[in-house]
């Protein structure tokens, strides 16, 4: 994508990453609000993707200000940590997908193919900075510790964004009764030869994934009637994955792991 960094810069970007980025430890969408005050927070549909970013057609703005029915959001600026991270906006979904996202205004250019007045899209390695909407709920990392036993990753679109206006504070929508209440799963991190999964509820039936970055299933297995699970992971190579836990009635819990 674009031009590389120079070799420099990519080393010390490495250096910087691997102190912050790949500590894994993800804030959740919430969080980083409250970390990125500045920034233009706006649900909206995707309209058009190309090779430079994305259009977004506004269908609210949660916060700050924007006149504009249909915005423009840039690529941001790759960086490299065990590998290159694409910080494409077309990452963000297809045409006709709508998401909430939160959006850096571009004052200053970063990049060759920027305009100001117009959005970059942040980095959500270390931050959850958007949210895709489903079946009238928001999906994403929404809120808790990632890896933890409260975390959340669905609530009602409505709700959100009735609340999100009503008090510009993302957090109200915890104190609700649509909050999935999860049993506490542990999982070994990083894995080596092999990874294992604990609960203390057991599954009744849960379908787990182990993905990579580009989406690709690695590993996929069902645990039954079980408090545990685990796998021989020898044979994958480094980098970072992500093991979905998905059962029946309750939102999908996602871990970030990484394979040294």
């Amino acid at each position: 994508m674009k031009n590389q960094l120079p070799f420099l810069l990519l080393f010390f970007t490495f250096v910087y990453n691997i102190s912050f980025a790949c500590s894994f430890k993800q804030e959740p969408f919430c969080v980083t609000l409250d970390k990125r005050v500045d920034d233009l927070v706006v649900a909206g549909i995707i309209s058009a993707v190309d090779n430079d970013g994305i259009n977004l057609e506004v269908l609210e703005i949660l916060r700050g200000e924007e006149d504009r029915t249909n915005i423009r959001i840039w690529d941001g600026t790759d960086f490299d940590c065990n590998g290159l991270f694409s910080m494409a906006a077309a990452d963000l979904g297809n045409i006709s997908d709508t998401i909430v996202i939160i959006l850096p205004l571009i004052d200053s250019l970063e990049n060759s193919w920027e305009v100001i007045g117009d959005y970059r899209r942040p980095d959500p390695y270390v931050t959850a900075t958007s949210l895709f909407v489903q079946d009238g709920n928001v999906n994403g990392f929404i809120w808790g510790l990632l890896g933890g036993d409260e975390n959340l990753f669905i609530f009602p679109y409505d709700k959100f964004v009735a609340n999100f206006l009503e008090t510009s504070d993302c957090s109200i929508t915890l104190d609700t009764e649509e909050i999935f209440q999860l049993g506490n799963i542990t999982v070994t991190n990083p894995m080596r030869d092999r990874i294992s999964l604990h609960s203390t509820e057991k599954f009744r039936m849960a379908d787990l994934h182990l993905v990579d970055l580009q989406g690709q299933v690695h590993l996929s297995a069902q645990v039954n009637q079980s408090y545990y699970w685990q796998e021989n992971t020898d044979q994958l190579p480094s980098g970072v994955y992500f093991l979905r836990v998905q059962e029946a009635n309750y939102p999908p819990r996602v871990f970030k792991l990484i394979k040294p």
